[in-house]
């Protein structure tokens, strides 16, 4: 999944990585992208959403 359309509309991303080098967040902002695929990964391990064929 690519997840930086996700982090661009992010206040917290967008001001970090403004106030920083112009590429990279802080720790805040990368907490965005690892939220975004942590769920996902976490309901895939527990087997939620997984079709039983």
């Amino acid at each position: 999944m690519p997840t930086f359309p996700l982090t661009v509309p992010d206040p917290v991303w967008r001001r970090q990585v403004h106030e920083g080098d112009g590429a990279h967040p802080d720790a805040g902002g990368y907490q965005v992208p690892a939220d975004l695929v942590v769920a996902p990964i976490l309901r895939w391990m527990s087997g939620d959403g997984v079709s039983s064929r």
